[in-house]
This record gives C-alpha cells, structure tokens and sequence, in this order.
C-alpha cells in the first residue's frame, strides 16, 4: 500500500527528533571553572582604626592606611572543597600610631611602608557541589618580622628609648560569606575593643583601577577616610 506524503513527512520528523535527541545526550557536560571562577589576584585597599583609653592616664590610638594586592600562592584541594590561599605580592601601608601612659609617651609612624607577604594573607574556602561549609573568605594580619621603629619618650626621667616593632594589625574580619565569581570583596569588621577594620578588594585585570574607584569609593569617605 503506497505511503501518504503525510506519513512520510511525519516519519522523517520522527527520525530528527530522535537524532536531535542522542546528540543531546552525547553533548559534553559544561566545564568546571577554573579555580572555582576565583581569581589570580586581588587588589584594594583596607584601613583599621584603634582609639581606646586603656585606664587612668593612658590612651591609644592607632591608623593604618593600606593598597594591597594578593596573588594565588597556594590551593588545598580535598574530597569536600578547595582551600585556597592569597599572600600580599605588592603594596604599601601608612602606619600613625600614639600611646599614652603617666609620664610617657611612645609614638610609631611608616609613610608608605612596603608590605611584606608574611605581613598577612586572604583565605578562601569554596566546597564541591552539595558540600559544606559554605563558601566563605577571611583575612588577617601577618606577624612578619620587626622592623618599625617605636619610641618611648618620659620627659620626667630623662627616658628616650627605641624599640623594634613589627606592622600593627592592618586587615582582620571573621568568616564571611563568599560568592566565587563575585567582582568585588569589602566589608567593615569591629573587634570588641573597638578595633575597627575595612577592606574592598576587586579582581586584578585590565579594568581594575576603574572598577577600584567606582566600587571602593567609602574606603575615600566617613570614619577612616
């Protein structure tokens, strides 16, 4: 019995559909991303501000003023996630710091100090899919090696005296919340002796200094400006 054209065209359909269908199935699953879309580098700014009185008579204040960048120096890989770790590559800090006792005062100032990478690191954790904890980054200050000069003046005794000293706290937070592939990282963060940091930090590449000025303009503006 001789086919309508109908049945024929419906049956080449069918047969499209069908081989649409494998070439669907047999098509590659996307990619990973690369470093879980985080990036090489960071660069920003961070501050910390310190003005606390210590008890009768004695007082401290403390500024740091940083631009930063970070480079990827090391990944953790493991069956739940990656950790992976930012050490400072490039930069400088201005450092004003004041204490006062009875009958003393000690005083450190840095104008455009060179960071070093063992004066702090930015840590990242991002998890495999369905894995916990959460994605989430922190930072802090490094020890380093003393090499600020702090000195101590008592005008009654006659006392002046310099001490070796190293970097003062300059980029602290607690964990926070992490989106990989996020353009920019920034934050404030208080200590509960009223120790106050701030940080913005976005991805290094060929727009950088654009994205700086528009997205870490409050690092320019307020308390620590």
């Amino acid at each position: 019995m001789r086919r309508s054209s109908y049945g024929l065209c419906a049956a080449a359909l069918g047969t499209l559909l069908v081989l649409n269908a494998g070439a669907a199935s047999a098509s590659p699953t996307a990619r990973p991303k690369t470093n879980d879309g985080l990036p090489t580098e960071w660069s920003g700014l961070t501050d910390s501000r310190l003005d606390a009185d210590l008890g009768p008579q004695q007082h401290e204040s403390l500024s740091t003023d940083a631009s930063v960048g970070f480079t990827l120096v090391q990944k953790e890989p493991s069956r739940v996630g990656t950790h992976y770790i930012y050490k400072p590559t490039s930069g400088h800090i201005t450092i004003k710091s004041k204490g006062t006792a009875p009958g003393c005062t000690t005083t450190l100032t840095a104008n455009e100090l060179p960071i070093r990478s063992d004066e702090g690191v930015l840590e990242m954790w991002v998890p495999r899919p369905g894995k916990r904890p959460p994605a989430e980054y922190d930072a802090s200050s490094g020890i380093g090696t003393p090499r600020l000069t702090q000195r101590t003046v008592c005008p009654a005794t006659g006392t002046d005296y310099p001490k070796k000293t190293n970097v003062p706290g300059w980029i602290m937070l607690a964990p926070r919340h992490l989106n990989p592939t996020a353009p920019v990282l920034s934050g404030s963060y208080s200590q509960s002796n009223g120790f106050t940091f701030r940080w913005c930090l976005v991805r290094r590449g060929p727009d950088y200094r654009t994205n700086l000025l528009r997205r870490c303009s409050f690092m320019t503006e307020g308390p620590g400006g």
